[in-house]
């Protein structure tokens, strides 16, 4: 996993929200919406040049933007904007225990994004641990989601935070996490192959 690698994910990460939130005060929520799409796509087209696929972190970014858009364009109502991350974490939630009932690691379908060396050479089973985490950290999500959206009378903005808060930044020590562990995971490969 390269330096240069990781800060190109956390870029794809947290730029389109960047984006939506500077467009969004000046222009509404229609054009950050459609702002944040070109911008998405436009990264999906180059990186598809450059390395011949499309990385699962942007397409699960693309496919939020397009459902946040519809949501609110049919509803004409900008709350429902917010519906689509909601739906998206329980999504994840059912995701996880599917992964967790078949004894897969949930982690390994974004961990190909990362380019991790030994990664396709070892056993999945050895990473299943992480399923639990992960499962926690999205049940946090939903819960804080739905908490701030059906029980809060909160305007846009202040939802549009914790949205965005409760979505990738609050799973960054769980990524900081993972990341240990396959680095240590990996290491003993290592060792033990030598």
């Amino acid at each position: 996993m390269t330096v240069k690698n990781t800060i190109r994910q956390f870029i794809y990460m947290f730029l389109p929200a960047i984006v939506f939130r500077t467009i969004y005060g000046y222009f509404g929520l229609y054009i950050a919406i459609i702002s944040s799409l070109i911008l998405t796509v436009s990264v999906m087209v180059s990186n598809h040049r450059k390395n011949g696929r499309v990385e699962n972190t942007l397409i699960k970014s693309l496919s939020i933007l397009i459902l946040s858009f519809l949501g609110s364009v049919i509803s004409s109502n900008e709350r429902f904007y917010f519906i689509p991350p909601l739906l998206q974490t329980v999504f994840f939630i059912i995701w996880i225990l599917i992964f967790m009932i078949r004894k897969k690691c949930y982690v390994f379908l974004f961990a190909k994004d990362f380019n991790i060396p030994y990664l396709d050479e070892m056993d999945e089973k050895d990473f299943l641990s992480l399923n639990y985490i992960w499962l926690f950290i999205f049940c946090l999500k939903f819960v804080i989601k739905t908490i701030s959206l059906v029980y809060m009378d909160l305007p846009f903005v202040t939802l549009y935070w914790i949205s965005f808060l409760s979505g990738d930044p609050i799973t960054l020590p769980v990524i900081y996490y993972t990341y240990r562990y396959f680095d240590k995971k990996i290491k003993a490969y290592v060792n033990a192959k030598t």
